[in-house]
């Protein structure tokens, strides 16, 4: 009996840690907008639609919306289309700030879910 109130224990804890974990790494956009302080120069998932999107030889701009929020992700990768649905990896920093207005954008740093990378 013991054994089990351990062992049941134990999986609530760790269920518990995957939430926290989860919670750090895939924010919302309205999170990461309220809060820039708290993602300045993180590492951040997130998943949305995109709804704008340009692309100049090998820099892309394209802005991702959650339901929650909107912010631009800047990357080398092709830009993804508009309306497409995708996850973005990168580590949120502060464009510019000018009075009460700023910009927070994501860099990405690694190749998109479901794409893939082509080597020579």
């Amino acid at each position: 009996m013991k054994i089990i109130a351990t062992v049941i224990t134990f999986a609530l804890a760790f269920c518990a840690g995957c939430t926290k974990v989860r919670e750090q790494v895939s924010p919302q956009i309205a999170d990461i907008i309220s809060n820039p302080r708290n993602f300045d120069g993180k590492e951040v998932q997130i998943t949305g639609v995109v709804t704008d999107a340009f692309s100049f030889y090998r820099a892309g701009y394209f802005r991702l919306s959650d339901g929650t929020g909107s912010i631009a992700v800047v990357t080398t990768q092709i830009s993804p289309r508009q309306g497409e649905q995708v996850e973005a990896r990168g580590v949120v920093e502060q464009a510019y700030t000018i009075g009460s207005d700023q910009m927070l954008v994501i860099v990405e740093k690694s190749a998109r879910a479901g794409t893939s990378v082509i080597s020579k």
